[in-house]
């Protein structure tokens, strides 16, 4: 669930939805949302409350008690969602919860236990008589959790993709937000952006797989891409199945600027067969299929499973449906290029040359590790020597000893002294020889929220220290096995590093890490690193690649497997050296942006409002592309448009809002005089300073074009 109370709602909403499809009769209802918030860091209330079909108190124990159970009717073809008999059970992530239902003229209430964080108790009261049907959910969010005010909660709900096909329901659903503090009421309905129509119901081919999927795509007038996350996107395709929503389009169109003017939804049956198919393999002890080797639903509900052979092809289906439209768009904004006059044409051959240097100078060096057949350093290491645990969890260290002297023994014992609320445990611990050197790993007994505990490792002559402290962290970046990136370009001839990362907890331990390429054979893994290795900046596990390709536009897949884990990553090969950037007006009226880069080119936005003020109309030929002003409005426009790009292209890009926000700034501030330099010339800008002093260079003038 993350941190993030708003996917308790939506999953509470799906829920309810799910028990209207359950009536025998018709299926209209009402679907209410209360939301009170508290004053005085108390938790804020949320209520979801329907009057569907309800539960009983078998049924209860069933759903909400047992974990891993597939209860939702799902498995059956009910038109339900289903998630690993998990479902309502994670809200809990955020705070205390209980359901009352009414059913068969009885009211049940059942409660699961939260002690400073999630428990896997729970409490059943008896039946009692009692009139009506449905359910109430109510979820105390705890203080240090945010949740939106009404009007983003609002705006929130009605554009989430999970809930647009309910709110879409004109026929049967209607759901209410409600803001019982402030007495504020307001139905949510979802409604779709103006467009002209491109695909209209077509049934497309699913490369690999016996089964189709029905298209439909819409065009806009402008850019319906307005910055927010992936699952709040007007734009992209929503790709559903029955009556869910699974996924958001994310594929390599998603970063293209035309992509914004495109919508549509793609409906794909096969999704609830693929995910009945898997489901019943496990429950009866069967080898999945090749073609359905793992769950195609993320456990994180952040969508469709990216290493499912599925998905791949589903992806593929829908770019090859959004290719010619992207294309067309492209092509009609090329069209209206506009004529420079040759001395711009001059500055901006200058400039890119001056960005591709400052793309050089950006680039990321490739991040540290062990390679093939290195050992660790002499004497005792833990890894990590810090780490912060939640409530209820146990913190896992990883030991490697290296000796002086070469290991004659298979294995070594290594003593582990722990210091928890002023009591000592001491016990002893098994490192198995590797080599010149032994490992293990030592978990220690779960934390409650506020403990602490110091950890003393002593081999031998050898002594190192670790600390596990117990209280709210962020949920962590990597929780699955995957690529740092989905793609990557690898130079022609030139090795290029990459990193698999995966949760520290399941590669902490010696595991059997498999790697090999599809597709062409110019691509190829060069070597790899032995083990995993502890990241500290992102604390999960990261293994090193070395990938090499042979020949310019080839492309191939790298895949990795960790036990029952998968994980895949596109890799191209490109030409050697850095290409120049291109720079050039464009009339992109469907855009919001004044400038920014596709490919390899800059383009400033001939038809922004703020830009088309200063550099007039392409049809009178640009008049303000010469004009000193316009060019130092546009030497801005460019080193954050660069800046902007370089530090979302890095390697390892920050997460957090505050460091990108320092990072591009910096960037920001280091190349904006190099940038005013080529597009400005020092005797342009000593006139602006002094007019009086000089005479405003010509076009002609040497000084006029250094930089």
């Amino acid at each position: 669930m993350g941190t993030d109370p708003v996917r308790a709602i939506v999953e509470l909403v799906t829920n309810a939805d799910d028990a209207y499809t359950r009536l025998a009769g018709p299926r209209k209802g009402k679907i209410r949302i209360e939301v009170e918030r508290r004053r005085y860091r108390r938790p804020t209330t949320i209520k979801v409350l329907d009057r569907a079909v309800g539960m009983s108190a078998d049924e209860m124990e069933l759903s909400l008690g047992r974990e891993g159970d597939r209860t939702s009717g799902f498995e059956s073809g009910v038109e339900v969602r289903g998630l690993l008999g998990r479902g309502a059970k994670d809200i809990v992530q955020f705070g205390p919860a209980s359901w009352t239902s009414h059913k068969d003229g009885f009211v049940t209430e059942f409660r699961r236990i939260y002690r400073n964080g999630p428990t896997p108790r729970w409490e059943l009261t008896a039946p009692l008589p009692a009139r009506g049907r449905g359910t109430t959910v109510e979820l105390e969010v705890q203080p240090q959790l945010t949740v939106p005010s009404h009007v983003s909660l609002a705006r929130k709900r009605r554009r989430h993709y999970q809930l647009r096909p309910i709110l879409a329901d004109r026929s049967g659903r209607e759901v209410v937000l409600v803001d019982v503090g402030q007495k504020r009421e307001e139905h949510l309905v979802y409604l779709q952006p103006l467009g002209r129509p491109l695909v209209e119901g077509e049934w497309i081919d699913v490369p690999g797989f016996d089964q189709r999927v029905q298209t439909w795509l819409w065009e806009a007038s402008e850019s319906l891409d307005d910055g927010e996350p992936r699952e709040y996107w007007q734009h992209s395709v929503v790709i559903e199945s029955r009556r869910a929503a699974y996924d958001v389009y994310d594929g390599r169109y998603a970063r293209d600027p035309w992509f914004g003017r495109l919508f549509g939804r793609v409906d794909a049956p096969g999704i609830a067969a693929l995910i009945a198919e898997f489901d019943a393999s496990l429950e009866q002890g069967r080898e999945p299929p090749v073609t359905n080797p793992l769950r195609l639903i993320r456990r994180d509900r952040q969508g469709l499973a990216r290493e499912h052979p599925f998905t791949a092809a589903l992806i593929a289906a829908i770019e090859r449906v959004l290719e010619p439209h992207i294309r067309r768009l492209k092509d009609d904004a090329d069209a209206g290029g506009g004529a420079v006059t040759q001395e711009t044409r001059q500055r901006f051959k200058r400039l890119g040359k001056l960005l591709s240097e400052l793309a050089a100078e950006e680039e990321m060096p490739p991040a540290a590790g062990e390679g093939e057949g290195s050992d660790p350093p002499l004497g005792l290491t833990v890894i990590p020597t810090s780490q912060l645990v939640a409530p209820g969890r146990a913190a896992s260290f990883f030991l490697r000893y290296r000796p002086a002297e070469p290991i004659v023994q298979h294995n070594v014992e290594c003593h582990v002294s722990v210091l928890k609320g002023g009591d000592r445990l001491s016990t002893a611990l098994l490192l198995s020889a590797r080599g010149d050197w032994c490992s293990a790993t030592f978990r220690t007994a779960p934390l409650e929220r506020g403990e602490t505990a110091l950890l003393t490792f002593s081999a031998n002559e050898y002594e190192a220290n670790g600390l596990a402290t117990c209280g709210d962290r962020p949920v962590p970046d990597v929780n699955e096995l995957r690529f740092e990136h989905r793609s990557y370009s690898v130079r022609d001839g030139q090795p290029r590093r990459i990193r698999l990362l995966a949760p520290w907890s399941d590669v902490a331990d010696e595991v059997d890490v498999q790697l090999r390429t599809r597709g062409d054979p110019a691509v190829r893994i060069l070597e790899r690193d032995v083990d995993f290795q502890y990241d500290e900046s992102r604390e999960c596990g990261a293994l090193g690649v070395l990938v090499v390709g042979s020949r310019v536009g080839a492309s191939g897949v790298i895949e990795a497997r960790v036990g029952e884990q998968a994980a895949v990553c596109d890799v191209a090969i490109s030409a050697p050296g850095t290409s120049g950037f291109d720079i050039e007006f464009r009339e992109s009226p469907g855009i919001k942006q004044r400038a920014f880069i596709v490919d390899s080119r800059l383009i400033v936005n001939a038809s922004h409002p703020s830009v088309a003020r200063y550099l007039g109309a392409r049809a009178a030929g640009w008049p303000g592309q010469h004009d000193v002003h316009f060019r130092t409005m546009c030497a801005e426009m460019v080193a954050s448009t660069f800046a902007r790009w370089a530090v979302l292209n890095r390697k390892d890009p920050p997460r957090e809002a505050a460091r990108l926000l320092s990072e591009y700034q910096a960037l920001v501030d280091r190349v904006a005089a190099r940038v005013h330099a080529v597009l400005v010339s020092s005797a342009e800008a000593r006139h602006q300073r002094n007019p009086r002093s000089d005479r405003p260079p010509t076009a002609s003038s040497p000084d006029a074009h250094r930089g």
